[in-house]
């Protein structure tokens, strides 16, 4: 286990910036992610990390070792970096152990045999090694093309939107399980996905990108709860960013009212802000004295997320029991239960 690091990491496609002086780092045996919406250069960082993509500027190590500079560059193939690509890309006419096996040229027969049976069973598959890739689910395949990735015992496995192809369910389902074979592995890893519930399900380390440039490298719980900006706090989970004033350093006056909790010192008395109000801080209330207009609802089970409009015409997200069964069209009680606040500077 190595681990990784990249410093100023810059990337330009006919002069245009893909990738805008990056830095960040992996530590040994943790599972990184690089998570954002399309055309963030996600995927393009990933490259650069692999060796397909050389950098403008900026540095690329594993282990201390230089991988890409402005004088060195470290062909693919001597990386010692596996990866598994979006769709899977096993060879049809070879077996399951096969496939598996295809990465362990130079390796006895003995110990390829090994290391094939190995991570057969690791993935659950070993009733499968004569079978052919056309004869597996998506799952399967998924758990087979991990399982040649990590056949060599690469220092790195990069994984390009894995789970893309498979629905939301399957996608979470999978996403666990292979972290669950990672560990085992003890492999550091990075994934590159747009879907924030899979980084949730499978990464230790979340760097969210943005128009190329890191907006902020935390774990799931600290970016849904600490995000650094506005655009975390949009992109990860549901919620809305309403405008307020700052009335002391505990204080916040909103369109839904005042709300308490520690402001930061650079935001003094006065001061014009936005503030994030998640779902599960609009608590549904029949005797609250405000009321609010259901204008959507969504069914998720246990639970119905409203689409509320307060009467000054600001729309909020509210997370209520399902057994609360309202109408769009019909008007509810709300109150604020903010129990964590966050707070940006007005732009």
């Amino acid at each position: 286990m190595k681990p990784l690091k990249l410093e100023n990491i810059s990337v330009k496609f006919d002069q245009k910036p893909v990738i805008n002086d990056v830095s960040l780092s992996l530590q040994s045996g943790k599972i990184g992610c690089f998570l954002g919406p399309s055309g963030c250069g996600k995927t393009t960082l990933l490259r650069v990390v692999a060796g397909f993509q050389r950098p403008d500027a900026g540095i690329v190590m594993l282990g201390g070792e230089v991988l890409s500079s402005s004088t060195r560059v470290v062909q693919p193939e001597h990386r010692n970096i596996g990866m598994v690509f979006q769709d899977f890309a096993l060879f049809p006419h070879l077996t399951v152990a096969e496939n598996i096996k295809f990465g362990l040229r130079g390796w006895s027969k003995r110990d390829a045999q090994r290391r094939v049976d190995e991570l057969l069973d690791l993935v659950g598959l070993s009733s499968l090694a004569r079978s052919y890739s056309h004869q597996l689910s998506g799952g399967q395949q998924q758990r087979i093309a991990l399982a040649r990735a990590l056949a060599p015992k690469p220092d790195l496995l990069l994984m390009d939107e894995p789970f893309s192809s498979m629905d939301t369910e399957l996608r979470e389902q999978l996403a666990r399980e292979v972290r669950s074979i990672l560990i085992e592995e003890s492999m550091s890893a990075i994934i590159v996905t747009h879907d924030q519930f899979e980084a949730f399900a499978m990464a230790d380390d979340i760097c969210v990108l943005h128009e190329g440039r890191v907006q902020q490298q935390a774990n799931g719980y600290s970016l849904y709860h600490e995000p650094a900006n506005p655009f975390v706090a949009n992109f990860i989970g549901d919620g809305v960013i309403l405008d307020g004033q700052v009335l002391s350093h505990n204080e916040v006056k909103t369109e839904l009212g005042f709300i308490y909790g520690e402001i930061a010192p650079n935001l003094p008395v006065g001061c014009p802000v936005q503030v994030l109000v998640r779902p599960d801080d609009v608590v549904h209330d029949d005797d609250a004295p405000d009321h609010a207009l259901v204008v959507n609802k969504a069914f998720r089970g246990s639970e119905f997320l409203y689409t509320l409009q307060m009467p000054s015409g600001v729309r909020v997200l509210c997370l209520a029991p399902s057994h609360h069964n309202h109408a769009v069209g019909s008007k509810i009680g709300v109150r604020l239960e903010v129990d964590h606040l966050v707070v940006f500077p007005q732009h």
